[in-house]
């Protein structure tokens, strides 16, 4: 559909919204800290994400400690949990859909392991995608990469491996198990991989924004992969 296929001009307001949405990740790194309640991080990811865009925006999300997501609560956030924030934010009419797992103090050895294979997964995906391709083949790469760690070989994926991205925040093409959605030059998309379990203390999730283009797969979203501990 003509929604799915982004003009530069279009992707040079998503890339704003990306970079409004980013300003939110640097904030939040600053504030994120045992004892800290779930709703002053949202706060402070909010007011960085509204002074960015300079006009009163959205900004809001994924802001639960300690859990594969769901919105912040009056709760204080816990040394040894994982610190899931999946944000969407609007600017001009446009989306950025982005995640990042923060360990709260020094995470364990697991949550090291899992996250280094979620995040190869992602670096990875410019190399998996080109126009043509199938969300679903996708999905299922992503799938059994994670089951390659042995604590999730029973687990796997158990969500969807992303969308497309726009004026909404959630767009064709879908990544999913089941649900076909082909790649085409011009579209824009976030790839998520996620892994969860209770020896987790929570979840890992990392997001970025991609762009089709004729000669493969262009990575939007400029900013560190690496897990940052807090």
């Amino acid at each position: 559909s003509q929604q799915m296929k982004k003009d530069a001009d279009e992707v040079a307001m998503l890339q704003k919204a990306i970079n409004t949405n980013l300003r939110a990740y640097d904030r939040v790194q600053e504030v994120i800290a045992p004892g800290v309640n779930e709703l002053d991080v949202l706060a402070a990811g909010q007011q960085a994400a509204l002074h960015a865009a300079e006009y009163v925006l959205h900004h809001g999300g994924d802001y639960q400690c300690g859990e594969l997501g769901g919105p912040a609560r009056d709760r204080v956030i816990q040394a040894g949990e994982l610190y899931v924030i999946d944000a969407q934010t609007e600017y001009h009419g446009y989306w950025s859909d982005l995640c990042r797992t923060f360990a709260v103090s020094e995470p364990t050895d697991l949550q090291v392991s899992v996250y280094e294979v979620l995040k190869a997964i992602l670096e990875d995906i410019p190399n998996l995608v080109k126009p043509g391709s199938k969300g679903t083949d996708l999905w299922h790469i992503i799938d059994a990469r994670i089951r390659e760690h042995k604590h999730l070989k029973d687990v796997g994926l158990i969500h969807h491996a992303g969308h497309g991205v726009g004026i909404r925040a959630h767009e064709p093409p879908d990544l999913n198990r089941d649900r076909e959605g082909i790649f085409e030059v011009g579209n824009v998309f976030s790839c998520e991989p996620g892994a969860y379990s209770a020896e987790l203390n929570g979840g890992i999730r990392l997001e970025n924004t991609f762009l089709v283009t004729e000669g493969g797969v262009q990575n939007l979203t400029q900013y560190p992969l690496e897990l940052v501990r807090k």
